[in-house]
């Protein structure tokens, strides 16, 4: 179960302010185990999005508060991201490409480390209703573990690569 909220304020082609999500343990069973899904994690952020005649940029900034696993007990520490998605305008259909760094720090039971991930991005608009499809790869390498357990941690699923569809609606 996940829920997230944004307060925004609008001006200028600016759209910005504070974000939560907050994402509690949904699953059991020792298969889940030492796994984001095993955990509740609360974030905290800032967004910020720009969007002129032909560019959108939106970017956000936040902090995963360290939690530990409930079968295991293991701690997981903070978790510091930045997510940054640019994409050009042609009629109602949106191209460009996404980037997300992520650090977690030394206060937990694994070693630190960061992961950085790319992909496209493409979005198409009609009215107030917008589809959203983006992939996103794990580009960078690490000694310290297998990138699939470091994705688990960060909470990005449970691979090298995801792909991430949305329907949304402005009210």
């Amino acid at each position: 179960l996940s829920m997230a909220l944004m307060l925004s304020h609008q001006e200028a082609g600016l759209t910005y302010g504070p974000s939560f999500r907050s994402t509690f343990r949904a699953l059991d069973g020792e298969d889940y185990a030492n796994r984001a899904e095993d955990r509740d994690v609360m974030t905290f952020g800032f967004f910020l999005n720009n969007i002129n005649e032909r560019r959108i940029s939106e970017s956000h900034v936040s902090y995963s508060l360290p939690s530990r696993s409930t079968w295991e007990g293991i701690k997981f520490g903070g978790i510091y991201s930045l997510d940054w998605k640019v994409q050009y305008q042609l009629g109602s259909l949106r191209l460009g490409g996404k980037i997300d760094l992520d650090y977690m720090n030394r206060d937990g039971d694994y070693d630190p480390f960061t992961l950085v991930q790319i992909g496209p991005s493409l979005s198409w608009q009609i009215g107030r209703y917008a589809l959203n499809v983006e992939y996103t790869e794990v580009v960078n390498e690490t000694e310290s573990r297998d990138l699939i357990d470091l994705g688990d941690v960060a909470g990005h699923g449970a691979g090298r690569s995801q792909l991430g569809i949305g329907l949304s609606a402005s009210l």
